[in-house]
């Protein structure tokens, strides 16, 4: 989601997947992460909990520089034991956070301290919450079950809410709500128990419903555009010329439990197809091809679940879950967090090797100049994912490349003596 994500971490480091690297950035024990929110490319929240289960764990956690290293705020929430089900954040200081527990709590200064809000039922079971990044309206979704209960707005900045009553003629959308999304005057709301879709195109004065052709409940929804969304249930959907009307997109043989939509191009989508198949997908240009990476499990875990993930700049992509070991005759759980190596050599041969050939201009449109080469060293152009674009064998102490087919976005260049990035524009 654009929901997107240590120092109190047990610092383990992995290498996941074919050639390209997922380091293990964060381990919290008793964690469960399910969502994820991030404010820009460095400053980011994930979240969750041990659903149905009060045992002390980690719920909240944040990081300031792009996911490397991660700071645990649990220990400062008005209610530590809670299941966080959403978060969003208008700056680094103030946010809002809900819980499956009937919670809703604002803060101020970063989360160091919580206050409740008010005008919700005590007894919700709150799943999503959304706000209008240009008006501060935001939404809220509860999974009740009960009349003129499952979806509550605010324009207090999320610090007292009301319930939405103006409903179309349809018991679900009085009874459970899942997912929430807006952009500008458009609002999507699925449904909580159902394959429901509500939207309004005038902020929520009025609703109509549609029924999208899904396998399971939505785990996400998120607008690329103005008028353009994308819905997470199972597989992919999306809208095409109005929110009435929805064509599966993206079909993957593992089950789609999380998204993240950087732009209108850049997405990805993290399964969970059991113990040993989890899988990251990312496609570059509108799913129009998609790139696959394994998360494997760890030798000495039982098992790995991803949960969430979020694209949250070019090459800077995480992932968040749990894992689950047998120690000592109990269950090790552990909130885990993953994050993507653009570059495909290890941070240990990377920091060994000089970085000093020269790449010019830089950003480039058509070609791009690679020089102080060795003749006869190989020359590699990598995509923002890791997947390699251009090889080349130098002939020369410089070479000239071709990029005119390239699209925009961040490449690294990798020389049997050195490494380095260009921007395509």
């Amino acid at each position: 989601m654009r929901k997107i994500l240590l120092s109190a971490f047990i610092a383990t480091t992995a290498l996941f997947g074919n050639a390209q690297y997922w380091e293990i950035v964060g381990s919290f024990p008793n964690g469960d992460f399910k969502d994820s929110f991030f404010l820009n490319e460095n400053h980011g929240w994930v979240f969750g909990g041990q659903t149905g289960s009060q045992i002390a764990g980690t719920r909240l956690v944040v990081t300031t520089d792009g996911g490397d290293t991660w700071t645990d705020l649990t220990a400062q929430l008005l209610y530590p034991t809670d299941v966080i089900s959403g978060a969003y954040f208008f700056d680094t200081q103030h946010g809002v956070i809900i819980t499956e527990n009937g919670h809703t709590c604002y803060t101020y200064d970063g989360g160091q301290t919580w206050s409740d809000s008010n005008g919700l039922p005590s007894d919700g079971y709150f799943l999503d919450i959304e706000f209008d990044p240009n008006s501060n309206n935001g939404y809220l979704t509860n999974f009740s079950g009960q009349i003129n209960n499952s979806l509550f707005f605010s324009d207090q900045d999320g610090i007292g809410w009301d319930p939405m009553t103006n409903a179309p003629a349809d018991t679900y959308f009085s009874a459970s709500m899942g997912q929430i999304t807006i952009s500008g005057n458009n609002v999507i709301a699925t449904g909580g128990s159902g394959s429901e879709v509500f939207y309004s195109t005038d902020n929520g004065l009025n609703w109509e419903v549609s029924y999208p052709s899904v396998p399971t409940l939505y785990s996400n929804a998120e607008f690329i555009s103005d008028d353009i969304a994308i819905l997470t249930a199972g597989n992919l959907y999306k809208n095409n010329l109005s929110f009435n009307d929805w064509t599966l997109l993206y079909d993957h043989p593992e089950f789609i439990v999380g998204s993240s939509m950087l732009d209108q191009n850049n997405w990805m989508v993290c399964t969970n197809g059991g113990s040993t198949n989890n899988k990251v997908v990312v496609t570059q240009d509108a799913g129009e091809n998609w790139t696959e990476y394994t998360i494997d499990t760890p030798a000495e875990q039982l098992t790995v679940s991803l949960r969430t993930c979020a694209f949250t700049a070019p090459g800077n992509m995480l992932v968040g879950g749990t894992s689950i070991n047998f120690i000592d005759g109990a269950f090790d759980v552990r909130g885990i967090i993953w994050k993507f190596n653009p570059n495909p050599i290890s941070s240990v041969e990377e920091s060994a090797v000089a970085s000093n050939i020269s790449i010019y201009p830089n950003p480039a449109e058509d070609q791009v100049f690679i020089g102080s080469l060795t003749p006869g060293e190989t020359v590699i152009i990598y995509d923002a994912c890791g997947k390699e674009i251009q090889r080349h064998i130098a002939t020369a102490p410089q070479i000239t490349t071709d990029i005119t087919n390239l699209p925009s976005g961040m490449y690294h260049i990798k020389t049997t003596h050195g490494v380095g990035k260009m921007m395509v524009r």
